[in-house]
């Protein structure tokens, strides 16, 4: 049996992961790219490694558009130059939903006014200058325009989205495709309600700075949208109780706590999937939000009589608590599940989404995997815990990237 290789990179409070298949020549996928660090001290040298043995990233999907899985992404099409000449590694496909692929209830224009593109570079440059030290305000607009992922891939002459024939990755408009006659991927998220949601939120800043905003298809429209929805405050996830690093807190009392509530348009719009290879199964929740994931599986479940049991489940959302909720547990498992975080940034993972994973009937042992020290794990550090429920934790002394095979 030809194996799959799972590699999670260190990537603080974001998300990176290196997914392999079957033998030489791999195919390989690449989810998400985690943070500049991430591409710079990790990803770059991998990926490198794969060009020199002629294999290439068959597919890239940035899960959203949060900077915490995009901002890799951006060092290293800015270092891969376009598709024809790749200086980095070989990119066949990118999956990214970006502005040009939301669909809004209000026509486009063919230009929109001075005023409207100046309202636009503020946006971008406000949110250009708080993730950057360096004096590129006095550098004036052009300093930062083209540099986001639309740009980068437009530029490149990259293949975007053309599975779904360059518009939007869609649950409801492609459920199943083949990256080749091996791996087989079912889209589970998003669908049309969740990137209606993140379009919605888009059109409401563009009203708090103009009354009737005109839209249109210009680049900078893509320029303004990412440096705004990447940069996006998400309220909902900060926990005030967390870390819990005490033991103020029972299992019985973590148990209790409901999950789910995520009300963030770009985690709404999370691509996620099942990927299928031979007879196993990984599940790839992005920062999906319950609902959809539940529903779309227990679908499957009940039209294909679908077994909602998977090899591997990389946790939603670094493993907060409105992202995972016991109804959705309760329909799916995994002898494995992954969690990618430093807990520093929303002290994740939360307790009550690992107390929800572990204290869970079943006759297998399910192995959670971190590619950080998390202090949220201590109060499961207990021998009469680990007995009761099966389980065990896997956890570096220090950061590391952690690889699987299965």
């Amino acid at each position: 049996m030809k194996k799959i290789r799972v590699e999670m990179f260190p990537s603080m409070h974001g998300d990176c992961f290196l997914l392999s298949f079957g033998s030489s020549p791999k195919l390989n996928l690449l989810v998400d790219s985690g943070l500049k660090e991430t591409y710079h001290n990790y990803l770059r040298d991998r990926i490198n490694k794969l060009s020199k043995i002629n294999e290439a990233i068959d597919l890239l999907v940035i899960t959203h558009i949060d900077e915490d899985h995009i901002k890799g992404a951006l060092e290293l099409f800015k270092e891969n130059g376009h598709k024809t000449e790749s200086k980095i590694v070989t990119i066949n496909e990118v999956w990214h939903n970006s502005y040009r692929h939301l669909q809004f209830s209000k026509n486009k224009v063919e230009e929109i006014s001075e005023s409207e593109k100046m309202i636009l570079e503020g946006i971008i440059a406000m949110n250009f200058n708080s993730e950057t030290s360096d004096n590129t305000q006095s550098k004036g607009i052009s300093a930062f325009q083209g540099s986001t992922l639309a740009s980068y891939l437009l530029k490149g002459g990259y293949n975007w989205n053309t599975s779904f024939e360059g518009k939007a990755i869609n649950y409801d408009s492609r459920k199943i495709v083949y990256i080749n006659s091996d791996v087989k991927l079912r889209l589970l998220s998003p669908d049309t309600e969740k990137l209606k949601a993140l379009g919605k939120r888009w059109l409401i800043e563009l009203k708090k700075k103009k009354y009737n905003f005109n839209i249109s298809d210009e680049e900078i429209f893509d320029d303004a949208f990412e440096f705004y929805m990447k940069n996006l405050v998400q309220t909902v996830d900060v926990n005030e109780d967390s870390p819990i690093s005490k033991n103020s807190l029972t299992i019985e009392s973590l148990l209790e706590i409901e999950g789910g509530g995520d009300t963030s348009p770009t985690n709404g719009s999370s691509i996620s999937f099942i990927i299928e290879y031979e007879d196993k199964k990984l599940l790839f929740l992005g920062d999906s939000h319950p609902d959809l994931i539940y529903e779309n599986i227990l679908k499957l479940v009940r039209e294909e009589n679908y077994i909602p049991y998977f090899d591997l489940i990389k946790v939603s959302h670094h493993g907060s608590q409105y992202n995972t909720n016991s109804k959705l547990l309760a329909l799916i498992d995994s002898p494995k599940f992954l969690i990618s975080t430093d807990g520093v940034a929303h002290h994740h993972p939360d307790a009550s989404t690992l107390a929800n994973i572990i204290c869970r009937e079943g006759t297998q042992t399910r192995h959670l995997f971190f590619n950080y020290p998390i202090k949220n794990t201590e109060i499961f550090n207990n021998n009469t815990l680990i007995e009761k429920y099966n389980f065990s934790m896997h956890i570096p002394m220090h950061s590391e990237t952690i690889i699987i095979e299965i």
